[in-house]
C-alpha cells in the first residue's frame, strides 16, 4: 500500500520490530518519529502509529497527533506494545487517555511480545523482570500479533477501491 506510512517511537527496539513487520507486510515506508516531517504524511491515505504502552497510554501519540493533526489523514490506526498480557489492558481507558484530542477516533491495537532483557538499560531490566513474574501467558509470534491490524488495513483498502 504505497499511500500508507508506519510511524513509531521505540526506546528499546521492541516497538520498532512490530512497526517494521507491519510496514513490510503493507509494502510501505516506516519512519522513526524523530525523523517525521509534515511532508511525509501529506500524501498518506493511511497512517499507522506505534508506541510502547506506559501507564495506559501509547508513548508519544498525543504529542504526535497535536504536532501533525493538520496533515494526518482520516484513516489512522494506533498500536501499543508491551509485555503485559492482552487481558490486562483496559482498551477503553487507553482510548479515553490517548484519543481525547482526535477528531475521528483511531482504531487501537495492542501487541504483546517478549523482549530480550540483555538488551535493556538497567532501569527497564527491573520492569521487565517484574512483568515476567506477573505474566505467564506465552507470546504469539509477531506475525500472528499484527494480523488484526493488517485486517483493518485491508478493510480500508477495500473501502478506497469501492469509492
Amino acid at each position: 500500500m504505497a499511500d500508507a506510512v508506519v510511524v513509531y517511537t521505540s526506546q528499546t527496539g521492541f516497538t520498532q520490530r512490530f512497526a517494521m513487520q507491519i510496514a513490510k507486510r503493507m509494502h510501505c515506508p516506516v519512519l522513526d518519529i524523530k525523523f517525521v516531517t509534515p511532508r511525509d504524511l501529506t500524501e498518506a491515505q493511511l497512517v499507522v502509529y506505534g508506541g510502547h504502552m506506559w501507564a495506559g497510554r501509547v508513548g508519544g501519540f498525543r504529542a504526535f497527533y497535536r504536532q501533525f493533526k493538520a496533515v494526518l489523514p482520516s484513516r489512522l490506526l494506533v498500536f501499543g506494545t508491551g509485555v503485559e498480557a492482552s487481558g490486562q489492558i483496559d482498551y477503553n481507558a487507553v482510548r479515553r487517555r490517548c484519543f481525547v484530542d482526535c477528531q475521528g477516533k483511531p482504531q487501537f491495537f495492542y501487541f504483546h511480545g517478549h523482549i530480550d532483557p540483555r538488551t535493556l538499560p538497567l532501569r527497564l531490566k527491573l520492569v521487565a523482570a517484574w512483568q515476567s513474574r506477573r505474566n505467564h501467558q506465552p507470546a504469539c509470534s509477531e506475525t500472528g500479533e499484527i494480523a488484526p491490524l493488517l485486517a483493518a488495513v485491508r478493510m480500508y483498502v477495500d473501502e478506497a477501491d469501492m469509492a
